[in-house]
Parts: C-alpha cells; sequence; structure tokens
C-alpha cells in the first residue's frame, strides 16, 4: 500500500507540473485523491444497473 500512496502522490505532482506549465494557477484534487481509502461499510451487493433500468 505505500508503494501504491508513493506512486499516487508522483503521478499527481508530475500532473500539476503540467498542468502549471499550461497556465493553470489553482489545481484541487478530490480529498482521497492522494491517500488510501478504507471503506466503513461493504459495498451492496444490489445491481444497481436494476435500478437505473427501472427509473427509465
Amino acid at each position: 500500500m505505500i508503494e501504491e500512496s508513493a506512486a499516487s502522490r508522483e503521478k499527481g505532482l508530475a500532473l500539476v507540473k503540467q498542468v502549471a506549465q499550461e497556465g493553470a494557477q489553482i489545481v484541487c484534487f478530490t480529498k482521497l485523491a492522494l491517500l488510501p481509502f478504507f471503506p466503513q461499510h461493504r459495498a451492496a451487493k444490489t445491481n444497481c444497473s436494476l435500478s437505473i433500468a427501472s427509473s427509465t
């Protein structure tokens, strides 16, 4: 996991440098973009396509 977060930071830093060279003055990342995510609840085992299909 440490390797993954280091790789994420390096990728994020490279992207910041790239967009700064392209003229960006502000760069925002989502809250967990550079950190590991530990969900508090298991994902539901329901099929989301069923609810999408029934709402159309």
